[in-house]
């Protein structure tokens, strides 16, 4: 097989046609979520924001790789006007389970699946405030993944919090070396240790 079969060209090379207005995740935290979800393998994968679904298609470029997973995607839709974007229809017919317009907080507060790859880029301004339940959701051994993880949003913080009470190994990617990234809004990495 080529790696055209992996569809990884297509994703190498879409990133950089990727919008950079500051409402979508960076470049760099893309390659990451790509990297992180073809090297844990996860069976189940969760995304809570989907936004213009660019970390949407970093997953799933990750799952075709592999050649095992299954994503499911929730989102409030605000961005939208409760409308679904038009690019829903493709990530149906790619296999993506959506859940929307549904408000994240609510999914994760009802939810009883578990998932092997959690990623949360939902409700700046709210979602450190169920951070505790979207850790409940995950598997021991799997990652989650918070983008906008920094000052901008002071609920973030409890996002962190809840790491440190766990004890969880985590990296926070806040960085800037090229003056059209956005890294510094923070992507935090956490591994739920077994």
């Amino acid at each position: 097989m080529s790696i055209k079969d992996y569809n990884l060209a297509a994703f190498a090379l879409n990133v950089e046609n990727f919008s950079t207005d500051l409402t979508t995740i960076d470049t760099a935290h893309m390659f990451m979520i790509f990297s992180l979800v073809i090297a844990l393998k996860p069976y189940k994968l969760l995304e809570l924001g989907v936004g213009k679904g660019y970390a949407t298609q970093a997953m799933l470029a990750g799952i075709k790789y592999n050649g095992v997973g299954s994503l499911t995607c929730v989102d409030n839709l605000a961005d939208y006007c409760n409308a679904e974007p038009p690019f829903y229809s493709d990530l149906r017919r790619q296999g993506v389970k959506i859940i929307a317009p549904v408000p994240e907080m609510s999914f994760v507060f009802s939810c009883t699946d578990k998932f092997d790859f959690i990623m949360s880029d939902a409700d700046h301004e709210k979602s450190g405030l169920w951070a505790e339940m979207t850790n409940a959701l995950l598997n021991p051994g799997g990652i989650m993944c918070f983008h906008d993880i920094g000052d901008v949003y002071p609920n973030s913080k409890l996002v962190l919090e809840m790491v440190e009470k766990h004890g969880y190994s985590k990296m926070l990617f806040d960085a800037n070396t090229r003056p059209d990234e956005r890294c510094e809004r923070g992507f935090l990495v956490v591994k739920k240790d077994k």
